[in-house]
């Protein structure tokens, strides 16, 4: 499948590395050009297929190629939002006996300057 791909963000690759103290954290490279479909900002609440309102903990949610390989601890400057970070794993639904849709899903949370420290 085909879709169209009409915005271009800005993310930051987390890497694995140690610090100072030779305990393991992670870092995040530069800034470069990722093409996203579209994302919509979340209110903390979704109606569930049930019908019942649940909450959610995370700011954001966004459709993107398969191909732009984007991971948990990888952050994405949201116009108008600010950084956030991929919260939990990557949704991607192209492992069917039927279609591929080229798609991931992903859930973002805000980065804070705490998040920083």
């Amino acid at each position: 499948m085909s879709y169209p791909v009409k915005y271009t963000l800005q993310v930051r690759r987390g890497v694995e590395s140690v610090n100072a103290d030779g305990d393991p954290t992670y870092r995040w490279g530069e800034p470069e050009p990722i093409r996203v479909v579209g994302w919509w900002l979340s209110s903390g609440q979704e109606t569930g297929a049930d019908g019942h309102i649940h909450q959610v903990d995370y700011d954001a949610s966004m459709f993107l190629p398969s191909s732009e390989n984007i991971q948990p601890e990888d952050e994405i400057m949201i116009p108008r939002v600010g950084w956030c970070r991929v919260d939990g794993p990557v949704a991607n639904w192209d492992n069917g006996p039927w279609w591929s849709t080229g798609l991931d899903k992903i859930t973002l949370r805000r980065v804070s300057n705490e998040d920083r420290a």
